[in-house]
């Protein structure tokens, strides 16, 4: 009876370790990952939809994969701290770029109204670890674009280049 169970650990442990080497993904040079504010996410959603959308879009990035993790600033800079992957962070506040590695200044700034009525700036810049800069650089581009400040107005927010 201890051998069976000896050996059925084993082979579950042996199959958790094969399905862990099989989740690693391997990402396209047109795949992107955004960290953005909760606030955004309809906007940003909607925007990469148009983005990649031939049907709405004539010069759409049909080969672009736009990922999103959308969330409280301060979780999503703790993600950062802990090794988690971005190439652009959209974050509520300019201080949370403040101790970032970014591949350059801040791209643009999107303005939005919080709750209490204040003012919100949320800078988008690229990341240094970007290991897909020119698809980053290129989405960057496009939420500076009029079709993206349209969408963000729709939802409330406006773009500073």
């Amino acid at each position: 009876m201890k051998k069976t169970l000896a050996i059925l650990l084993a082979a579950l442990l042996a199959l958790g370790f094969a399905a862990c080497a099989k989740t690693t993904e391997t990402k396209s040079a047109n795949q992107i990952t955004i960290f953005a504010a909760a606030e955004l996410e309809n906007a940003l959603t909607e925007i990469a939809q148009w983005y990649t959308d031939a049907e709405k879009n004539p010069n759409a990035k049909k080969d672009a994969v736009v990922l999103f993790d959308c969330g409280e600033t301060d979780a999503l800079a703790a993600k950062l701290a802990d090794g988690a992957y971005c190439d652009v962070f959209i974050p509520a506040g300019m201080e949370a770029l403040g101790s970032r590695d970014l591949a350059g200044p801040s791209a643009f700034s999107i303005k939005g109204t919080a709750s209490d009525g204040s003012e919100v700036s949320y800078p988008a810049a690229q990341l240094n670890m970007s290991d897909r800069q020119d698809a980053a650089g290129a989405f960057l581009d496009y939420l500076k674009g009029d079709d993206a400040k349209a969408i963000f107005e729709k939802h409330g927010f406006t773009v500073n280049p």
